[in-house]
């Protein structure tokens, strides 16, 4: 099940007011991860939601599992936390479980 096609364009601050507090992650820190992910997977930044599976919504159509930018997601985590000097200690489900990694380790 791919993003819905009626699914809502909503800003970046919609999107972290309806998912996030401010002593969660950083607005500025979202913002950068999230535009980041919206390059990577080709999908405009306004459709992605922190619920958004990868295997799901955010999976790759068939024939196209190579380039679709997940990849480049699971190598950021594991770049930035071995600069912080800690595993990647939770598997890479949802688009939060990412945001939120990230966020622990973003510099």
């Amino acid at each position: 099940m791919p993003i819905p096609k009626d699914r809502q364009i909503l800003s970046l601050g919609q999107i972290f007011d309806a998912s996030y507090r401010p002593d969660e992650i950083d607005f500025e820190v979202f913002s950068e991860l999230l535009t980041h992910v919206s390059q990577e997977l080709g999908i405009p930044r306004g459709l992605l939601r922190p619920t958004d599976r990868f295997d799901v919504e955010l999976a790759p159509g068939i024939g196209n599992e190579w380039d679709s930018g997940i990849g480049i997601l699971v190598l950021d985590m594991q770049r930035f936390a071995k600069r912080k000097g800690r595993p990647v200690d939770r598997e890479l489900v949802s688009l939060d479980d990412y945001l939120r990694f990230m966020s622990e380790v973003y510099e």
